[in-house]
């Protein structure tokens, strides 16, 4: 759905890379993606998946995990095995549902005339993020981001999900790697730009002279002691 193709050389000067959750739409949208899978089309292996999930939390084995292991992604793990045995016919259904009734009246207004701004600049606007490109890929479509590099799930040769990533869940300084591969590692950074929500994103705002972090109500601490642009928004 989007243009993966290499950077030319003329366009390398004007990119800006765009975090998802939290940034573009106010919730984190992974693990609320499966539960919406598994609600409206239920499986006895998701609800033996959510069984064994909500024992583990009881026991805080997810907590302990995340805590020690957060690079792991453990639950977000643990929710996509939950998709097992799904097709890719019907994900293609349900993520179209889903982009349409729960993450576009979640958008975030402000961040979306930013964007605007920039594409009619000529940025080359990319998404980098660890929700499922199986939904965002209709908010490229329609909201026109070039490129989408974000977390994607396994499907075989029969187009089944295998509850599994299929690559590298792209959070923290893994994104750092996708933009390299997309983009290419020498290239002229100082007219980039880059917006996130989250301190763990610092890498990835670090990328480029213009950082741009996304708050909710107030300015955030860390920012602000960086002394990092912040766009402020309200319910």
């Amino acid at each position: 759905m989007c243009d993966n193709s290499p950077t030319r050389r003329d366009e390398t000067a004007k990119v800006a890379l765009i975090d998802f959750c939290g940034t573009v739409v106010d919730f984190p949208t992974a693990v609320a993606f499966t539960h919406f899978v598994a609600a409206e089309m239920p499986t006895r292996h998701a609800h033996r998946t959510d069984r064994v999930i909500a024992w583990l939390h009881r026991l805080r084995v997810t907590g302990l995990v995340r805590h020690l292991f957060p690079a792991l992604s453990v639950v977000k793990r643990l929710n996509a095995y939950k998709l097992k045995g799904y097709t890719h016919g019907q994900f293609t259904a349900l993520a179209a549902r889903y982009y349409e009734e729960r993450i576009k009246p979640h958008l975030i207004i402000e961040v979306l005339d930013e964007l605007e701004r920039l594409r009619g600049k000529g940025y080359r606007l990319v998404i980098v993020s660890g929700a499922f490109d199986i939904y965002v890929n209709y908010f490229a479509q329609e909201m026109g981001i070039n490129d989408v590099l974000a977390t994607r799930l396994k499907f075989n040769d029969k187009d089944v999900c295998m509850g599994c990533f299929d690559g590298p869940d792209l959070m923290g300084k893994r994104k750092l790697k996708a933009v390299d591969t997309l983009l290419g590692k020498n290239v002229n950074r100082l007219r980039w730009f880059t917006f996130s929500d989250s301190c763990e994103d610092l890498p990835l705002l670090r990328l480029a002279p213009s950082a741009t972090v996304v708050s909710h109500g107030e300015p955030q601490a860390w920012a602000t002691r960086l002394k990092l642009r912040q766009i402020i928004y309200h319910d």
